[in-house]
């Protein structure tokens, strides 16, 4: 017969089989995690500087109507409910990182907002600030990088060279 090739047998797969392709199957998944918790990172570090550049552009809207900077997170609630900031205040969390507000000025003419990742090395490797210059920088102990990323208040763009990651 010329399908004799085609035939099929009634043999089935056997223990030992399916434990190998199971292993390997295992492996294969192992061998992907750092590449996926990298992803994580990447994705909450690039969440943290797009929110720390709206929390920047909320700022200069809240200093525009008082003609003062607000002293923390939870004022920019009377800005604009359309900001969407409204459940994000509550908690000052955000995809991993924790924002917090430092007003360095008593009569609030500048500010800084902070985020850092809530668990280091896992939700995030980096902590970033911004300030009432707009520019957002990456923080490394006592000190500030600057050149991330630059954001311009008045025209809501974003400029400046540096690798995200």
């Amino acid at each position: 017969m010329i399908f004799k090739f085609l035939k099929f047998s009634n043999r089935s797969f056997t223990l030992i089989e399916f434990l190998i392709a199971s292993f390997l199957i295992v492996i294969l998944f192992l061998l992907s995690l750092p590449i996926i918790l990298r992803i994580y990172i990447n994705i909450n570090e690039a969440s943290a500087i797009t929110t720390l550049g709206k929390l920047s552009a909320a700022f200069e809207v809240y200093r525009t109507l008082y003609k003062t900077y607000p002293r923390g997170l939870t004022d920019l609630e009377v800005v604009n409910p359309t900001l969407g900031f409204n459940n994000f205040l509550s908690s000052g969390e955000s995809r991993g990182y924790a924002f917090s507000s430092v007003s360095e000025d008593l009569s609030a003419n500048t500010f800084t907002v902070i985020a850092q990742p809530k668990l280091s090395g896992y939700t995030g490797k980096r902590s970033f600030r911004v300030d009432n210059t707009g520019n957002i920088y990456t923080v490394t102990g006592d000190e500030a990088v600057p050149g991330i990323v630059t954001v311009d208040p008045d025209s809501g763009g974003s400029s400046g060279g540096g690798r995200m990651y």
